[in-house]
């Protein structure tokens, strides 16, 4: 009974992680049938990514200090691209304060 109940778990669990990456990592992962050994290769491939991440984190973080509104740029254009910076960042898991946001925003407006 225990070995058909973790056979079902591992089944939903392999499904959830297959369903959560795109496709490309899919095409990786879709012949193993582990849960675990999923888990454990996606974990090693993406470990090194640590480094990178944190050079991408100075770049966005760079970028939003050194945003600007553009001549002839409107408000929605400018907000879009604090936006994309601010989803950068949170993607690459660091947080920003709404506040700085809205203040970097205001800073153009004013």
């Amino acid at each position: 009974m225990q070995l058909k109940e973790n056979t079902k778990k591992n089944a939903t669990t392999l499904q959830i992680i297959q369903q959560g990456v795109s496709k490309p990592i899919y095409l990786r992962i879709f012949n193993i049938n582990s849960a675990q050994k999923v888990w454990g290769a996606l974990n090693k491939e993406f470990k090194g990514a640590s480094k990178v991440i944190s050079i991408k984190l100075q770049n966005y973080w760079r970028s939003f200090d050194n945003l600007s509104m553009k001549e002839n740029e409107s408000i929605k254009d400018f907000s879009s691209r604090v936006a994309k910076i601010v989803n950068q960042i949170k993607g690459c898991g660091d947080t920003i304060p709404e506040k700085k946001v809205m203040e970097r925003i205001l800073k153009f407006l004013l």
